[in-house]
């Protein structure tokens, strides 16, 4: 199977065990999103989601407000159901 690379925003957090992590996940592994502004819109769309849960009573307000997600450019290969992942710099 002909693995591509593909390149992209992603939108990770930082986990205590596994460093950084891709936060948002499709059927097939990190979802990469084509511009930076789509992905802070999908991290705000998840916000909005929590901050309404909060006004239903449904969440805690430290729960609802806190913002770990964070996005980064990446570089994503899939193949045979897995993906390898690399943060890229930027200089």
């Amino acid at each position: 199977m002909m693995q591509e690379e593909e390149k992209g925003y992603m939108i990770v957090i930082d986990s205590l065990l596994g460093g950084v992590v891709p936060s948002v996940l499709g059927d097939h592994g990190p979802i990469l999103f084509a511009t930076e502004r789509e992905a802070q819109e999908e991290i705000v769309s998840h916000l909005m989601f929590r901050l309404n849960e909060f006004l239903e009573g449904e969440r805690d307000f430290e729960s609802a407000v806190s913002l770990e997600e964070y996005v980064v450019v990446a570089s994503l290969i899939r193949g045979n159901g897995e993906y390898d992942a690399t943060q890229e710099t930027q200089d």
